[in-house]
């Protein structure tokens, strides 16, 4: 029996007007959702509501996780702020002590721990961000472009890590992101909130490479898109 761990219907999203109307998908344990759109287009907003950060208008909205993991998108630090990176990691609660000396680890922090955190590069910052996600050994993650600022090393490697991740831990990872690796070798689910032509082939290389697959590759469309991203016989 399918474990969902997302399960929206009927959502619509936004502030004093709505953003995005009638969207409907699901997340299941093992997977990876990738959420693909424009700037502007409502990404983060999506996100955050499904964090509750962020007020629903309309629909509903059922997630069956108990423990959630959030790397927000990349922001700049204060060049003042007094802190280590093993002060910042100190502040969440962790899954237990062996758990936070792996996550180190894997994320080859260890030579960082005593660094300012405003000393930090931007792809160093983002690995730390990332442990932070993942202190709680999460059921769920939310992700809001987790490989930016990264080198091409790292974008695979962490992309690697977290598909590794979600099947090891039976965990899934709901992800905003442009990268086409993500898109053509780790997720399982795409959400396309608008027409983005740059991603149509990887999309449909994805349906024909998974139309066997006891897990198929699956695309929901955003019903507002002007134009659907892929063949509409392909699209569930």
């Amino acid at each position: 029996m399918t474990h969902y761990l997302i399960q929206v219907q009927a959502l619509t999203i936004g502030y004093k007007s709505a953003l995005l109307k009638n969207l409907h998908f699901s997340l299941a344990s093992g997977e990876v959702l990738v959420i693909l759109g424009a700037n502007g287009v409502g990404k983060s907003t999506l996100l955050h509501t499904l964090l509750g950060l962020q007020a629903q208008i309309t629909g509903a909205i059922h997630i069956s996780a108990k423990r959630r993991g959030f790397m927000p998108q990349l922001r700049p630090l204060s060049r003042h702020l007094p802190m280590t990176t093993a002060d910042f990691l100190r502040i969440f609660d962790w899954y237990s002590p062996s758990w936070k000396k792996k996550i180190i680890f894997d994320l080859e922090l260890d030579p960082l721990l005593e660094t300012s955190v405003a000393q930090l590069s931007q792809g160093m910052w983002q690995r730390v961000n990332l442990a932070q996600a993942l202190s709680s050994q999460p059921d769920l993650l939310f992700l809001d472009e987790p490989t930016q600022g990264l080198d091409v090393r790292w974008q695979d490697k962490m992309y690697h890590y977290l598909s590794t991740y979600v099947n090891d831990f039976k965990s899934a990872v709901c992800c905003i992101s442009h990268d086409s690796v993500v898109i053509s070798t780790y997720a399982n689910k795409a959400l396309c909130l608008d027409h983005q032509p740059l991603h149509d082939e990887i999309l449909e290389k994805r349906i024909l490479q998974d139309e066997h697959s006891s897990r198929p590759f699956q695309i929901y469309i955003h019903e507002h898109m002007q134009k659907n991203c892929c063949k509409p016989s392909e699209i569930l």
